[in-house]
């Protein structure tokens, strides 16, 4: 037969319970503004027309470009 929990038992469990939400809810956000950075950036490069390789590639060029005072 198994023992009834106390008080002060079912106020850990409360507590650890709350804790666990709360971890949960700030793991879930973190995800979530991760994930629309990324969507953002793709969209960024689905508009534009690029790869990600093309995008650092032409970055760089352009860098060059700009260093000898020409556009890019």
């Amino acid at each position: 037969m198994a023992i009834p929990p106390t008080k002060p038992t079912l106020r850990l469990m409360k507590r650890d319970m709350r804790t666990s939400i709360l971890f949960t809810f700030v793991l879930s956000c973190a995800i979530c503004v991760a994930l629309s950075i990324l969507m953002g950036w793709h969209i960024y490069l689905v508009t534009s027309g690029q790869t990600t390789i093309q995008f650092y590639s032409n970055q760089a060029q352009r860098r060059e470009e700009k260093s000898k005072g020409g556009a890019w």
